[in-house]
């Protein structure tokens, strides 16, 4: 683990290794360092403790992030995020999923429902019954509801409710109709 200063004519020259891996870290930034694999990948990375704990977080490739000066900046606002005591991948990845929910709906999720599964496995006729039902009963009262959890699903909750059109089978919905005339 050779320490360097890390420039961006040095991150430039530095060439792989034979086997593995080598981690360069940086003069001008303790924990901050730059992984090159074998196969030639650059990762920049940054060591830090939390809570007394060593964390090792990868800040991102050298394709992602070609400025050393910008690497080198992102490592800084984890270290001081770590210092205030808060886990900066944690809490990088909890605001990912609360806003990857936000942007989530019962419509999207209901699209790719019948993207991935109903037009894959199932009868023309019944892609059909099933598109329609989704869109004329569901999408409307649904469609723009953040699907949060598997157990506010809100096919089940309707059923429940009886705002489901038709019952277990719809078939033979017609025949029963006229039965009862």
């Amino acid at each position: 683990m050779p320490t360097i200063s890390l420039s961006q004519r040095a991150v430039d020259v530095l060439k792989p290794p034979a086997r593995g891996r080598t981690e360069y870290f940086d003069r001008t930034l303790p924990g901050f360092g730059l992984r090159i694999t074998e196969a030639g990948r650059k990762t920049w990375f940054v060591m830090y403790r939390v809570h007394g704990k060593k964390v090792r977080e990868t800040i991102g490739t050298i394709a992602a992030i070609p400025n050393v000066g910008d690497a080198r900046q992102r490592a800084r606002d984890s270290i001081a995020l770590a210092r205030t005591g808060v886990h900066p991948t944690e809490a990088r990845e909890e605001a990912e999923a609360a806003a990857e929910a936000r942007s989530l709906t019962f419509a999207t999720v209901a699209d790719r429902y019948l993207a991935e599964y109903v037009e894959r496995n199932t009868r023309p006729a019944t892609i059909r019954e099933t598109r329609r039902i989704l869109d004329r009963d569901v999408k409307p009262r649904w469609g723009q509801r953040p699907d949060t959890c598997a157990s506010q699903n809100p096919i089940l909750v309707g059923a429940r409710q009886g705002t489901h059109r038709g019952g277990p089978n719809r078939a033979s919905a017609p025949a029963r109709e006229g039965d009862s005339a």
